[in-house]
């Protein structure tokens, strides 16, 4: 991954001589890295939603299945 200050002579380069110019290549190393992490947060974000509805709970898990049949149970009591 290339950063801004991989090239810091030339940024200072340009601040000194062009502000203008040094201030218009920094808008786009934001703009364009914006769209990559963007677009990598929502590869992400789809993937793990795609896992979230893929897998489905089993007796055996030990969380997310609700067993029906302890519920079937009649209690008894003495009064």
């Amino acid at each position: 991954e290339i950063s801004l200050s991989d090239f810091r002579f030339f940024n200072e380069f340009l601040m000194s001589n062009e502000r203008h110019i040094s201030k218009e290549i920094r808008d786009e190393y934001i703009d364009t890295m914006s769209k990559i992490y963007y677009s990598y947060f929502k590869s992400y974000t789809s993937r793990l939603m795609k896992l979230q509805f893929e897998e489905v709970a089993a007796k055996d898990d030990l969380m997310g299945y609700e067993d029906n049949a302890k519920k079937n149970i009649l209690f008894i009591t003495h009064t």
